[in-house]
């Protein structure tokens, strides 16, 4: 895909065929030279970025217990929507950043969510249970229903990036 991407905007550029040809060379050679350890730096770095990101969002979903026990269901949810806006933002420039493997691109785009989906179910679960045992009331926050409304705004930068990137 990427390779495509650079053939056209060489066209577009006035290149012609052989020079085009001789371009996708010149990258192949320098894919194949690359080491071994420039190739473990990258999977390294794309593991610390994913597990930095994945670490971060769980610490700070988990210090916003106190909010879901002070806030309504409707303020909850607002919030959540704000916070899930800036995480998927933030997910979107770490993975855009590694756009050139396909392979972690996938695994990421289909883990993270999922992890994430299940992080917030769990701590609206544990806000309603500590809501229980501390203040005796019944805490009315849905977790499925707060976890889905995050994944869905979780995903729509990804989703507007991929818009943008097929029509440009």
């Amino acid at each position: 895909m990427v390779r495509m991407k650079i053939e056209e905007n060489l066209k577009k550029k006035g290149w012609n065929a052989r020079e085009i040809i001789t371009a996708k060379r010149v990258l192949q050679r320098g894919e194949l030279k690359q080491s071994v350890f420039q190739k473990l730096l990258y999977h390294f770095s794309f593991l610390t970025a994913i597990i930095s990101f994945l670490l971060g969002h769980f610490l700070f979903s988990f210090s916003l217990i106190p909010v879901f026990l002070l806030t309504s269901s409707i303020n909850l949810n607002l919030f959540l929507i704000f916070f899930a806006l800036i995480m998927g933002v933030l997910f979107e420039l770490i993975i855009k950043n590694f756009e050139d493997k396909t392979h972690h691109l996938i695994i990421a785009s289909l883990i993270i969510p999922l992890l994430i989906l299940l992080n917030i179910y769990y701590t609206t679960s544990l806000s309603n249970s500590i809501a229980q045992a501390i203040f005796n009331s019944e805490s009315n926050h849905n977790p499925l229903f707060a976890s889905v409304i995050y994944l869905i705004v979780f995903i729509i930068p990804s989703t507007i990036h991929e818009f943008i990137k097929t029509f440009k």
